[in-house]
């Protein structure tokens, strides 16, 4: 068999090595559960992670900016109105 031979077969050799030797272990993969059976179980093991957070200050909000003055049928005035109309003392 000459070396261009040779070289030409080598990387159908390797593919077929990886494929035999690699097949087991994505059957194994295939057969291990993906996490708990119901939902309760996991549930049960988090439940001394829960933490209830409260907080004993009152923060007050920074001083909003005031709308600026735009004419009626302006796109602007109707974006302005629905993202920034909502705000406390504004």
């Amino acid at each position: 068999m000459s070396l261009s031979s040779r070289l030409r077969v080598l990387p159908g050799f390797f593919l077929a090595l990886v494929m035999v030797l690699g097949a087991p272990g994505l059957d194994a993969r295939a057969q291990t559960p993906n996490g708990p059976v119901s939902v309760a179980d996991l549930a049960e093991r988090l439940i001394p992670g829960v933490v209830n957070i409260s907080t004993s200050q009152t923060v007050t909000g920074r001083r909003t900016i005031p709308m600026p003055d735009l004419p009626e049928n302006s796109p602007f005035r109707d974006f302005f109105e629905d993202f920034f109309g909502q705000q406390p003392g504004g």
